[in-house]
């Protein structure tokens, strides 16, 4: 009901030039001035008579599809044919043609099994990589934070030892 009612106002909004020169085509103006680019697009608006001839033939159509729908389900108390009972093109036209399987089968399974690969890949293999190593991070932190006690003589040992070791390496070297 929304969707009829937002169309008719549209249908208003944009009505042909047969109805009238004063608000013919006033959606597409308005939106030419709105939306970057939209003057550049060539509108195309139909003669009278091809609008006339349009709006006639929808008008029958949806006139003679109520009139079989009462002749069928009112005149003749027919009751629709239960969805195990239907065969052929009955069948294709209540699946809607398989559209949404073939849908599901080409786009939503794939992107479900990439997803699915994706969170198993990234999510717990790459993330738990780097949870582990930032733990072995904080770890080894918490070792070197022990020797940083802020004692500037503590400090001058260590160094002593780092340049005899320098040296030491330096004379076993040659």
């Amino acid at each position: 009901m929304v969707l009829a009612v937002l169309s008719v106002i549209g249908g208003v909004l944009n009505i042909p030039s047969l109805f009238g020169e004063g608000m013919a085509h006033w959606m597409s103006h308005f939106f030419d001035h709105s939306i970057l680019g939209l003057s550049a697009v060539e509108a195309v608006h139909l003669s009278n008579g091809d609008t006339i001839l349009l709006m006639v033939s929808a008008s029958v159509l949806t006139l003679i599809a109520l009139f079989v729908s009462y002749l069928v389900y009112v005149k003749k108390n027919a009751l629709p044919v239960a969805d195990s009972d239907l065969k052929g093109w009955e069948k294709w036209s209540a699946r809607k043609l398989y559209v949404d399987e073939i849908y599901e089968f080409l786009f939503v399974k794939p992107i479900l099994w990439i997803s699915d690969l994706k969170n198993s890949v990234v999510e717990n293999g790459f993330k738990e990589g780097i949870y582990t190593f930032a733990a072995t991070i904080g770890k080894t932190g918490n070792v070197v934070r022990k020797w940083q006690t802020g004692n500037v003589s503590s400090y001058l040992l260590w160094m002593v030892f780092g340049i005899v070791g320098l040296i030491m390496f330096y004379i076993i070297k040659k």
